[in-house]
């Protein structure tokens, strides 16, 4: 399963119980830390995110800041994608 293949509401849904996100929305629509346990505005243009510290991979390997830039990357990546997730990230400048 590729989870930014399709941008359709049951592959978010069954998305959301094996991938985890910077962050989350709790049952208030508050945004809460998932993956990133921290962020802050930095400038106008800059966000900074503090990722959660033992976060891995299923083989054991640590999250790092490049696997979540090449996650923010990889959507516009994407050939066939009757809905790419690009929409969402295509405004982060880098």
């Amino acid at each position: 399963m590729d989870p930014h293949f399709y941008n359709l509401f049951p592959n978010i849904n069954v998305s959301d119980h094996v991938f985890e996100q910077l962050v989350a929305m709790d049952a208030d629509n508050h945004i809460v830390p998932a993956l990133a346990e921290s962020w802050r505005l930095v400038n106008n243009l800059t966000w900074e995110f503090k990722l959660r510290k033992g976060a891995k991979f299923h083989d054991g390997s640590p999250l790092t800041a490049e696997d979540v830039a090449w996650s923010l990357d990889r959507p516009a990546t994407i050939v066939g994608s009757p809905g790419k997730f690009d929409t969402f990230t295509k405004a982060i400048i880098k």
